[in-house]
């Protein structure tokens, strides 16, 4: 269940990007993260382990609800839905960009709202933007929080995945590295976080990947994938 959980607070840096037209500087936060009601995305999911082995965990979708009021804020809940698992985000859109408010898994009665400014893409949305984030391991056998630095790399990246070829993607990369304390005989684990995700106008976010590292057996590393296989407008 910790797993399931971790890997939707992780899913709600893949809902992202939306609107086709040509990238220019010019583009809103909005244009890159649809917040249309209806709309749904399917993604095919993987992992390698420390050991190098793949294994398939299934399809996750993500479907936008109708916006809603929460704690005064306007906000478009998005669900998704991982092996049976659900949980949703609920996103607000202000002067800064696009950001995570809230949270709410199967087994929170109520949205959570966040303490601290999430935001999955920051405006300017232009190459060279970058903002910091907070995030948790998932795949490493310690459990760990870091600071990220993300940053919008490119703006006219091509990318294939199941569903198709898409040009003029936008790609944002994500970076962050502590140390951890494991103990006086086991000693200190340098770990390392790393996300890159592109995303499409007119589509939203294609393909993402996230690697965890460390140099110590104990922590372990993994690398997780995602890969858009079809959308609904």
């Amino acid at each position: 269940m910790k797993f399931f959980k971790s890997l939707f607070v992780f899913s709600i840096l893949i809902m992202i990007l939306i609107l086709i037209s040509l990238p220019d500087y010019s583009m809103a936060s909005e244009d890159y993260y649809p917040l249309k009601e209806g709309k749904t995305w399917t993604y095919q999911v993987s992992m390698t382990n420390r050991f190098g082995s793949i294994s398939g965990l299934g399809k996750m979708i993500v479907t936008n609800f109708a916006q809603r009021e929460l704690k005064g804020k306007k906000v478009t809940p998005q669900k998704s839905n991982l092996l049976g698992q659900t949980a949703f985000v609920f996103i607000v859109e202000d002067d800064k960009g696009i950001c995570v408010f809230a949270r709410q898994d199967s087994s929170s009665i109520e949205p959570e709202i966040n303490d601290y400014s999430e935001y999955l893409i920051m405006k300017p949305v232009q190459v060279g933007t970058f903002w910091s984030g907070r995030t948790e391991s998932i795949l490493l056998e310690k459990e760990v929080s870091l600071l990220l630095k993300n940053t919008i790399e490119s703006m006219d990246e091509i990318v294939t995945v199941p569903v198709g070829t898409f040009k003029n993607c936008l790609k944002i990369s994500s970076r962050g590295s502590i140390k951890k304390d494991l103990g006086s005989f086991t000693g200190v684990a340098n770990i390392t976080i790393e996300d890159y995700a592109w995303y499409a106008p007119g589509v939203g976010i294609v393909k993402l990947i996230r690697k965890e590292k460390s140099n110590h057996l104990m922590v372990g590393s993994g690398q997780l994938s995602m890969q858009l296989e079809s959308f609904k407008r």
